[in-house]
């Protein structure tokens, strides 16, 4: 199992030194912790924030990150509505209520774009 979070920097002497940075450890021979050692944060808070960090961490882990997910479920969604769309563009006729429009018509308008 692998643990993201983020961790006090310790100085020689394993004394906390204020500064911050998101690591991953695994307890299954992945070992760790491991962390970006290019820039370290001010705060937890601002540790878990950094894209760069997050981007790290999880590629350390195997696991996508949060940008690559949104990125995902983006697109899933956008696939989604096109498809629906494309469903909507096939029927022959359909009136949208309050709208005079051809709600086929409309949905071809928005494919085109």
């Amino acid at each position: 199992m692998w643990w993201i979070q983020p961790q006090e920097i310790a100085d020689k002497d394993g004394n906390g030194t204020g500064r911050w940075r998101m690591t991953a450890k695994s307890d299954e021979g992945g070992g760790g912790p491991f962390g970006d050692v290019s820039h370290d944060h001010a705060s937890a808070e601002e540790s878990q924030a950094c894209e760069q960090c997050d981007e790290f961490v999880n590629g350390v882990a195997g696991f996508p990150s949060r940008k690559a997910e949104v990125e995902r479920r983006a697109k899933s969604r956008e696939d989604r509505m096109r498809a629906a769309l494309e469903e909507i563009a096939a029927w022959d006729c359909f009136m949208y209520p309050g709208n005079k429009e051809n709600i086929v018509e409309i949905a071809k308008k928005a494919l085109a774009e």
